[in-house]
């Protein structure tokens, strides 16, 4: 199968790096960057639905990890979390339920999002490696790791420029476009509010500069951060989805200003939903309990004969053969039968989900409940995290919420459920490119018929 990388031309791939760049350091030198966050483009300054064009020259993909519909769609008399996307939610449309991937995590959905395929077809399914002395550390995935076809090679294939920022598993090609140099805010070297601050000023320059991309990917941190150290719908997560849409704002105002919102189509999605959490369970101090995992001062794995591997609400477990994860699987039930905090889940139920397959069996937190991959002296621990995602299929609330306004698409639409997978086929239908790889299907009934009168 083709890797990320392949698909991109050398010619098209170094005049696009030579446009960002030039675009990027110009606009920051100058100090013409656009400002911190924009206000709100209300419905009466969006173009009228009959004066946007049937196709596309531009789409934006933007991700706010912890999005979900509530967000943008609120209910009668409460002031949405997110204003700007309730603005396009109700002049365009809006996904109530996007059905995510399973496991229902950042990396592997927003890969889904420009592959239309899910993890066991797309290859990437967490940041960490499993090695000879257990989990490696999180790092970049790079863009060879993914297998099959991707929404922005078929873009690049057709001749169209793409360019990404912070977007999963674009590492290693040249549509991944960093920062300039001229960026001095040291905290937008990291996630979070300065660093999406810094990734919507660049955005916006290229989106008003002579030769805007045919495709911009744009990941917005914030609310991935605030997830970790902050409840559902609590104070800070509400405040940093705000933040998010702010920038959302800032990308509107930017199109409008360059008469561009009339060619243009936005499309703005979450990666999944999360639960609160209050105890983490560790099923790694339970497999060293049995011999299964050899440490070096109670916490450095030296060796491993069975191994989980944490995706939340859930866990993979692996082993070296399976008398190994015949006892894991043993010792594993025990401890769930006793607390009633997991249960373990079979191979051929893993399977049925789309599991990695190289798992042997998998592990189901109750809510409230999260896997770590840590060791300790106990099984249980208090949890480092406020909230999770990654549970089982059929908790209803991993579901994320999708906004699509612009060139294209249909107006005044609501949608009541959509697939992760779906989003690819249907931008590529959008943008008039194939995408025979995917999985997911394009949804035509949110895209504007060529000859149609909406």
């Amino acid at each position: 199968m083709a890797s990320f990388a392949d698909g991109v031309s050398r010619p098209l791939r170094r005049g696009l790096t030579g446009v960002v760049a030039a675009a990027l350091l110009a606009a920051c030198a100058s100090g013409r960057g656009p400002a911190v966050s924009g206000p709100v483009v209300p419905a009466a300054g969006l173009p009228a639905a009959d004066t946007l064009l049937r196709q596309p020259e531009h789409v934006v993909l933007i991700a706010i990890p912890g999005l979900v519909a509530a967000d943008f769609l609120p209910a009668p008399g409460v002031r949405a979390t997110a204003p700007q996307l309730a603005v396009l939610a109700e002049a365009g449309l809006a996904v109530e339920a996007l059905l995510p991937v399973f496991p229902p995590l950042s990396l592997p959905a927003l890969v889904s999002l420009v592959t239309g395929r899910g993890p066991v077809r797309h290859g990437v399914w967490q940041s960490q490696s499993i090695g000879e002395r257990g989990l490696g550390a999180p790092g970049p995935v790079p863009a060879s790791a993914v297998q099959g076809g991707t929404l922005w090679q078929a873009v690049a294939a057709a001749g169209g420029a793409v360019a990404s920022f912070d977007w999963p598993a674009t590492a290693g090609t040249a549509i991944a476009q960093p920062l300039p140099a001229a960026v001095t805010d040291p905290a937008a070297a990291a996630p979070g509010p300065a660093r999406d601050t810094a990734i919507a000023a660049a955005a916006c320059t290229l989106l008003i500069g002579p030769d805007p991309p045919r495709l911009l990917l744009l990941r917005l941190s914030q609310a991935d951060i605030a997830r970790a150290s902050a409840a559902p719908g609590s104070v800070a997560a509400q405040r940093s989805i705000a933040g998010a849409d702010a920038q959302v704002a800032r990308l509107v105002g930017c199109l409008r200003q360059a008469a561009r919102l009339e060619s243009t189509a936005i499309v703005v999605t979450g990666d999944h939903g999360a639960l609160p959490v209050h105890t983490a369970i560790l099923p790694n101090a339970r497999l060293a309990d049995v011999g299964l995992v050899t440490l070096e001062r109670g916490r450095r794995v030296v060796s491993w004969r069975a191994l989980a591997r944490s995706n939340g609400g859930t866990a993979f477990v692996y082993a070296r053969d399976a008398e190994d994860a015949l006892l894991a699987r043993r010792a594993l039930d025990e401890s769930a039968r006793r607390s009633g905090a997991f249960r373990v889940v079979s191979a051929q139920e893993l399977l049925a989900r789309g599991a990695d397959p190289e798992a042997w069996f998998g592990l189901d937190a109750a809510p409230g409940w999260v896997f770590d991959d840590g060791f300790d002296t106990s099984l249980f621990a208090p949890a480092t995290r406020r909230a999770a995602g990654g549970y089982a299929p059929g908790e209803q609330r991993m579901a994320t919420g999708l906004v699509a306004f612009g060139a294209g698409l249909r107006s005044g639409l609501r949608v009541p459920e959509m697939r992760q997978i779906d989003v690819a086929p249907t931008l590529a239908g959008l943008l008039g490119v194939g995408l025979p790889d995917a999985d997911g299907l394009a949804l035509v009934g949110v895209l504007r018929s060529r000859g149609s009168s909406e």
